[in-house]
């Protein structure tokens, strides 16, 4: 009974975890349009003229805007109910949309277009944070249902005697210098564009918006597997010198690059940076296996004796030494001194 209680709790968890992985799905879909729809609306502010007669729809386009974003606010307000951590970042950001929504509204019927577009760049920056929070709970969520399926395939790591498999920097500098490669090809495509040498239309920049979040999420999930990587280093006792921690932050600020759409040579130069360190601990890692290796232990030659027979051996001796020493021969004081000497030597 107490398995079958067990199996249908499982059961339950399961379909839950799904359900709220749908939900989930759903609202970053709908995260996501709403950024493409966003920036093409800013697009089409800078570029239109105030007496246009398109103009007018504009307003209403932003308008609609704001109220699908209203319906997705919904959503997330329920999912900070359920998720407290989260809770307080989900209203920071649905907080600055709202007011950034709302004041791009303003100037837009006012015909202050400059000031509108940058508010609708602040709204489509806290879409785009929403939107990452949302896949990164995502892939946890995907990460932590795989593992309960595997649990009773790896129960056997968890006895006495067994061991998890241990993480390597190799696997993950390859990872890195893939994206490094892809950043560097993206920086190109990017100038290309800029350039006026590729169409920069609406279907190409919402290509390009793709492949940067793409690879944001990508350099977030390298980061995670490097905590887990330090945190293995930490559980060994072994020290870094900050070495991870430093890492992680350049990942950080490539994310927040990558959110931005803004690929430029210093991001290019901090990716070669965090992959040397990575080199550098892929180095140590190798070196640290080596001396696990060669290390041994010296070969002892143990004294073996028997303390009986020395025993044996020292009651003989001790019992000769006092029958000499009771004998009163007819000696002079000098060979006395002699003879006295000679025992002392054998105490």
């Amino acid at each position: 009974m107490a398995q079958k209680l067990q199996t249908s709790q499982d059961d339950m968890e399961a379909m839950q975890n799904e359900e709220d992985l749908a939900m989930l799905r759903q609202i970053l879909e709908n995260l996501v349009r709403i950024s493409f729809d966003q920036e093409d609306q800013m697009k089409r502010t800078k570029t239109i003229n105030k007496s246009d007669p398109k103009y007018l729809t504009l307003i209403q386009d932003q308008n609609n805007l704001k109220e699908d974003l209203n319906s997705v606010e919904d959503s997330l307000n329920q999912l900070g109910k359920r998720e407290i951590m989260i809770k307080p970042y989900i209203l920071r950001e649905v907080s600055s949309i709202n007011n950034n929504i709302a004041e791009a509204v303003k100037n837009l019927n006012t015909r202050n277009i400059q000031t509108a577009a940058v508010k609708q760049q602040f709204v489509m920056t806290s879409v785009n944070n929403l939107a990452l929070m949302l896949s990164d709970i995502m892939k946890q969520m995907e990460s932590k249902s795989n593992m309960s399926s595997s649990k009773a395939g790896s129960s056997s790591c968890n006895k006495p005697g067994g061991k998890g498999k241990k993480m390597s920097m190799k696997p993950i500098r390859g990872m890195q210098e893939k994206m490094n490669k892809e950043m560097e090809g993206l920086k190109k495509e990017m100038e290309s564009m800029k350039n006026g040498q590729k169409k920069s239309g609406t279907l190409g920049q919402q290509g390009m918006s793709e492949k940067l979040a793409r690879l944001a999420a990508e350099q977030e999930e390298i980061r995670k597997e490097m905590s887990k990587y330090a945190d293995q280093l930490n559980e060994e006792g072994i020290k870094d010198g900050g070495s991870m921690s430093d890492i992680m932050k350049k990942m950080e600020e490539t994310q927040k690059d990558l959110v931005n759409k803004k690929i430029v040579q210093e991001t290019i130069n901090r990716q070669q940076e965090i992959l040397t360190r990575m080199l550098e601990s892929e180095k140590a890692e190798l070196k640290r296996g080596e001396e696990e290796k060669r290390q041994s232990t010296e070969a002892k030659n143990p004294k073996i004796s028997n303390p009986f027979s020395n025993l044996n051996y020292n009651s003989i001796k001790n019992a000769t030494t006092d029958l000499l020493k009771t004998v009163q021969p007819s000696y002079n004081y000098y060979y006395k001194n002699k003879i006295n000497s000679y025992f002392l030597k054998f105490e």
